[in-house]
């Protein structure tokens, strides 16, 4: 897939199916209270096996610390 395609699916693709699996209950009332300097972390990680994310621990936490989380996982593979 090319960026043209990337940025039409998108715009225009089934985001539900794509995102079905990741989406626990309330999420839409925890997501609201993130802003541009924060995200949810997740334990055991999303990148993990696992039968229902309703079970997998989470907490906001900075956009820095899940920045540096991914370059230390970068390093180890």
């Amino acid at each position: 897939m090319g960026y043209s395609d990337f940025i039409w699916w998108t715009l225009t693709g089934d985001l539900e199916q794509f995102y079905e699996g990741l989406k626990w209950d309330n999420w839409n009332a925890e997501v609201k209270n993130l802003n541009g300097k924060s995200g949810i972390g997740f334990y055991p990680f999303l990148c993990t096996e696992y039968d229902n994310v309703n079970d997998l621990s989470r907490k906001i936490i900075s956009i820095d610390e899940i920045w540096n989380l991914q370059l230390d996982f970068k390093k180890q593979l």
